[in-house]
């Protein structure tokens, strides 16, 4: 997924469109005609009625949100730079792993789940949990492969395998080659396991994975990406005939909650107006079964200088609730966003 996501920034370097900032006082463009500008009092509504003021009509605006409004810090652990943890490491540290010697160049954990309370960490092939008092417990695990995790009835769900979150041991595993190097997603709706596999701005069908013993097998199509090389028009088309005009950027879908609403991860370009440099950064995009755009907010992070491995990695809980992380350069943070 980081080579994916490299190569998608390097492509993209000459495109001259890029969005207006974060700053609620400044109008958003307009992804869609139906979905123009947000509304006035997005900018002064807080971050939990927000999303509850916008009714996703073909006619309506949407909400974009202040990430330094909406967004609460939840974890904020430090970073060791190496190719594996100490024995003694301490639970406020995880591993930023560096492949080779003399390259600065280095990964964070691959994945985290949410329980709705706990946290779980990946990070050096072992789980570390944090409740509301701090760091809990480590412990190893063989399921720590892949670059997603979802948490459902007291385990942890990977592309490899189910895992216990208390003792890390392995009840099922899955075949999972296919989709290693994937960008990929699992996340629990309607009690259900569900699997994305869903690279950047890849066009045709986009289908859920379910399991089946050891198997990941293809479910029906939950939406389908058209994309244009040539005017960079990107458009998504859901199953009732919806459709969504996505914004300039890269995108790719990370989850759907109970309500049947889509949230698509964006790398999109940035200009930004203190240092005149365009940036790249991550947002979120929160859309409705109709193709309606209900929510969106950016990450006020460059993550081509920012973050360790270029890329922020999201949790959808079958709520809506949105958990993000990222591997900054001082500092492993997950924040808490309600859209």
């Amino acid at each position: 997924m980081k080579k994916n996501v490299l190569a998608a920034i390097i492509a993209a370097a000459a495109m001259a469109s890029a969005f207006a900032g974060c700053n609620p006082d400044e109008t958003k463009p307009a992804p869609t005609e139906a979905a123009t500008e947000k509304t006035e009092s997005a900018a002064t509504e807080t971050a939990e009625n927000t999303a509850e003021a916008v009714t996703p009509t073909e006619e309506s605006k949407y909400a974009v949100l202040d990430f330094n409004e909406c967004a609460e810090e939840v974890l904020r652990l430090k970073p060791y730079v190496g190719t594996s943890l100490s024995e003694d490491a301490d639970g406020n540290t995880v591993l930023y792993t560096n492949y080779q010697e003399g390259v600065n160049h280095n990964y964070g954990p691959s994945w985290f789940t949410v329980d709705g309370k706990d946290i779980y960490v990946n990070t050096d092939r072992k789980i570390q949990k944090y409740d509301e008092n701090g760091f809990a417990y480590r412990v190893e695990s063989a399921n720590c492969l892949g670059n997603c995790a979802c948490f459902a009835n007291g385990n942890i769900c990977t592309i490899s395998g189910i895992t216990d979150a208390q003792t890390g041991e392995t009840s099922v595993s899955f075949d999972y080659s296919d989709y290693l190097e994937a960008d990929c997603a699992i996340y629990s709706s309607n009690d259900k396991i569900s699997f994305i596999h869903d690279e950047y701005n890849e066009e045709g069908d986009i289908n859920y994975y379910c399991s089946d013993n050891s198997q990941w097998i293809v479910g029906d199509t939950i939406c389908s990406r058209k994309y244009d090389a040539d005017t960079k028009v990107c458009t998504i088309v859901f199953p009732n005939g919806g459709e969504c005009i996505m914004p300039d950027g890269y995108n790719r879908l990370v989850g759907i909650d109970n309500e049947g609403n889509y949230y698509f991860q964006l790398n999109e370009p940035y200009e930004n107006t203190q240092t005149n440099d365009e940036e790249w950064r991550a947002s979120l995009v929160k859309v409705d079964s109709n193709g309606n755009f209900v929510s969106y907010v950016m990450m006020p992070f460059n993550i081509s200088d920012e973050i360790v491995d270029m890329d922020c990695h999201f949790c959808i809980l079958s709520d809506g609730t949105v958990y993000i992380s990222a591997a900054m350069n001082d500092a492993y943070v997950i924040w808490k966003i309600n859209m």
